[in-house]
């Protein structure tokens, strides 16, 4: 059985264009590991089919790594 991955990641002022949230919001950012690129890709196709935003960042390649970010309809990352 796979272990599920945890990442916090902390975002800091002009590194993007969306706005930091106030101090009275809580917000969190998950991240999904799938087994290929055609997964996250039909992934990110299936988030924007049902009303969310597909690739609210620019892909990254690290190598080892594929990222796509995405948002849920109501614009959560």
């Amino acid at each position: 059985m796979a272990c599920p991955v945890e990442i916090a990641m902390l975002q800091s002022t002009g590194r993007c264009e969306r706005p930091i949230p106030t101090t009275d919001a809580s917000e969190v950012m998950l991240a999904v590991s799938c087994a290929s690129r055609t997964a996250v890709a039909a992934m990110c196709e299936a988030a924007a089919a049902n009303g969310g935003i597909a690739d609210i960042n620019a892909a990254q390649e690290h190598g080892f790594m594929y990222s796509r970010a995405l948002a849920d309809p109501d614009g959560h990352v």
